[in-house]
């Protein structure tokens, strides 16, 4: 990242004054001045790089990536009994194994409650990409609770008294001091219940994550022994945001914005011919609206944003949605699931952003900008479709050697494995034959620079988004 005097036109973002949620959703994260900080900037951008991975990459040693384990007699080579499992430096407590001191934290110095007994069975991460999701601060989830997954950003903030997660789509925004992505809030879609609680906890059954953070609501923050929960898995470079849905919670999707059209269900349906038609919607409540029974999908174009999305259930649901009384650039919009055809199996739910810039009449009009042209739209809703039902879960980070003799000391290259722990959401449920049903199918985006190392048997599609990163792109792969 090169320091450049180049001035760069101010612009302003967003249009739309709301009440709540009406300042710009700028990641202050990720804001990076050039100059002042530029030793933090190495640093970030090495970390990153570090951390966010997509696909199997096979990379070179030299001295950018330098990883020497020590032990006794000097580097550490990988027995042949280990094959590819490098040991750790130490096993050890060093309060209760090692006799050292130790030092209670309390207060906000503590760990948050939001990571529950993990704080207790393991070390928790303390500088994460996701931090603002589980910090002390995360326990009253605000507008300073989100991170930025590439490309989408992600808060906990949920509006219309829900609980659950917003999602936004950023553009980046340069001067000649920094870098930030930047949004209009009214434009996120938020995606959760009005049946839960909205403090939430680090999944207790998810392993921790250098990649992603798995959340879970309950009622009133009990411990969900009830059985009645939902969860999401936040994952840097995820393409949909997924929401999974358990013993009878159910789904509502919320925004800022009104439709600009009716909903359409189902379109990938050869035999298309529903759209969804809105009631009214007062103080959260939809009245004078019929339910439509949908099978896949519903496509979601927003006033305003000028944002279409793609909103997936892994199982067949009625839905109803309502608008409210304002004019139709103050209206807001909420969609409901009224039944599933399969109760007591998880429901999941996707959202996806299919065009940023649909009819060229976007608020920022930077979105249009980046855009796909028809194409390729086209291909990109064929491949968010198609693969619908595979998304990941906590995703691993592990580097191969090799195990030969002969090559350990010669060789220049190791294989950095990024698993995605892929899942299918059609377990139980009768899937549509246009959805694939393999694991191998997962799509992530992936930055310009793992794309350069990615092995042949992860392909890099054309259907790319500019991101904070660079140039990100999708890929397909576990």
């Amino acid at each position: 990242m090169q320091p450049t005097n180049d001035k760069v036109e101010d612009v302003t973002y967003g249009s739309i004054h709301h009440t709540k949620d009406d300042s710009e959703c700028d990641d202050r994260q990720e804001r990076q001045p050039l100059f002042s900080r530029k030793n933090e900037i190495i640093e970030n951008v090495t970390e990153n790089r570090a951390m966010i991975g997509f696909g199997v990459v096979t990379v070179a040693v030299l001295c950018s990536i330098c990883l020497i384990i020590f032990s006794p007699t000097g580097v550490h080579k990988p027995s042949s009994e280990s094959g590819s499992n490098v040991p750790p430096l130490s096993t050890k407590s060093p309060l209760l194994d090692l006799g050292l001191d130790g030092v209670e934290r309390v207060g906000r110095a503590s760990p948050s409650s939001i990571w529950g007994e993990k704080a207790k069975e393991e070390p928790i991460p303390t500088n994460r990409w996701y931090l603002n999701l589980v910090a002390n601060h995360a326990e009253y989830p605000s507008d300073e609770t989100r991170a930025y997954t590439t490309p989408y950003l992600i808060d906990t903030a949920a509006a219309n008294k829900m609980a659950g997660i917003r999602v936004h789509w950023p553009v980046v925004q340069t001067e000649s001091r920094n870098m930030q992505m930047v949004c209009n809030a009214g434009n996120g879609l938020t995606l959760g219940s009005k049946d839960l609680s909205n403090s939430y906890q680090v999944d207790q059954n998810e392993t921790l994550s250098q990649l992603g953070v798995s959340l879970r609501w309950t009622k009133d923050g009990d411990d969900a022994k009830d059985g009645n929960f939902m969860k999401t898995s936040i994952v840097r470079g995820m393409p949909y945001a997924t929401m999974t849905y358990v013993g009878g919670v159910t789904p509502s999707i919320f925004s800022y914005n009104a439709l600009a059209s009716d909903a359409i269900v189902d379109e990938d349906d050869a035999n298309f011919t529903k759209v969804l038609k809105c009631g009214l919607l007062d103080d959260g409540v939809v009245s004078n609206a019929t339910t439509v029974k949908v099978e896949n999908e519903v496509k979601l174009h927003f006033v305003n944003s000028d944002f279409t999305w793609l909103l997936f259930f892994s199982h067949p649901v009625e839905i109803e949605c309502g608008i409210s009384a304002e004019f139709i650039t103050q209206a807001k919009f909420l969609l409901n699931v009224k039944s599933t055809s399969l109760p007591k199996d998880p429901l999941y739910v996707r959202l996806a952003l299919a065009d940023q810039c649909t009819t060229g009449k976007s608020d920022i009009h930077q979105h249009c900008q980046s855009r796909m042209d028809s194409k390729a739209i086209e291909e990109y809703v064929a491949d968010l479709r198609y693969s619908s039902n595979i998304f990941p879960t906590s995703p691993s980070v592990h580097i191969e050697y090799s195990t030969d003799d002969k090559d350990y000391y010669s060789s220049s290259n190791a294989k950095v494995y990024f698993d995605w722990e892929a899942k299918s959401s059609n377990k139980g449920a009768k899937s549509s034959n246009k959805k694939s049903e393999d694991i191998e199918d997962l799509l992530m985006f992936a930055l310009p620079h793992h794309q350069k190392q990615l092995l042949k048997a992860t392909p890099v599609t054309n259907h790319c988004m500019g991101t904070f990163h660079g140039k990100t792109c999708l890929v397909r792969g576990k």
